[in-house]
Formats: structure tokens, C-alpha cells, sequence
């Protein structure tokens, strides 16, 4: 491929091709040559190109929305653990499982003891914190396919 400017000074792609041109006994008397001009083409071509970029950096940026929107929609904003509403699908999911295929389901419920106090003497946001720290407790404690929840 050529790039050529012309005489308005517009640049032009230009694609070369050759091929011998051969007598009956196969001797090269001459060449072909032929000069195509793909400017509209490539142009078409590195369009399209720009434009299924912008398409993957969108499809990108809507996954990660999709991905945020469905971690609000299922966590706890404050300890993220599973929501209230993310526990009962699981837990009706997985219970009819479990009495389809006759095998135990454990629910552990757990209870801070005295945690009114900590709100009441050091404040909500050191309550706050109390939660955040027993959640990471839990979720580090748990097994793989156990779930933690809010």
C-alpha cells in the first residue's frame, strides 16, 4: 500500500498489486500491475475499527455498573454481607434443595451481646464499626460455600 497526497494536499491509499506475465513456456515477458485506490475503503475500515472500541469500552463500563448495581442490590452497605432480601432467596433456594435431596441445611443466627450498649455509651459509628468487624469475622471464618448475612 501506497499513501499518497495529491494535488489539494488530500491523502490517498493506494494498493499495489503485481503478477508476472508469463508466455507458454513459462518465461516472465512482463508484469501487471494494477493501483486501486482504498482511501474510501480504509476509511470505512478504521471507522468501523474506532467504533467497536467505543463498543467494548461501553460494553466494559456497563458490566461494571451491572456488576456495582447487583453488589447494592445484594450487600449490606455497611458490613457487606448479604442483604435480608439476597438471605431469603438463598435460603429458599437452597432449603428446597435440601428437602429434595434429603440433606441437611444449617442456618447459624448470630446475636451481639449488649450491643445497644456500645451505641449508647461510644456513639453509632463506633457501633458501626463493631458491626464491620464482626461481619469480616464471619466472612473469614466461613467456609466457601457458606454465606454470610445481614
Amino acid at each position: 500500500m501506497l499513501r499518497l497526497v495529491d494535488q489539494d494536499g488530500v491523502a490517498r491509499i493506494i494498493k499495489v498489486t503485481s503478477s508476472p506475465i508469463s508466455d507458454d513456456s513459462q518465461e516472465v515477458q512482463g508484469a501487471l500491475i494494477s493501483l486501486d485506490d482504498i482511501t474510501e475503503t480504509e476509511e470505512r475500515n478504521e471507522a468501523l475499527t474506532d467504533m467497536l472500541a467505543k463498543l467494548k469500552s461501553s460494553r466494559d463500563q456497563i458490566r461494571r455498573q451491572n456488576h456495582e448495581l447487583q453488589m447494592l442490590a445484594t450487600r449490606d452497605p455497611l458490613t457487606s454481607a448479604l442483604n435480608r432480601r439476597s438471605f431469603f432467596e438463598i435460603f429458599e433456594s437452597q432449603g428446597g434443595e435440601a428437602h429434595r435431596n434429603n440433606y441437611p441445611l444449617n442456618c447459624v443466627m448470630v446475636d451481639i451481646d449488649y450491643f445497644k450498649a456500645v451505641n449508647d455509651n461510644h456513639g453509632h459509628s463506633m457501633g458501626d464499626l463493631v458491626l464491620q468487624k464482626v461481619a469480616q469475622i464471619l466472612q473469614t471464618s466461613v467456609r466457601d460455600t457458606d454465606i454470610v448475612c445481614r
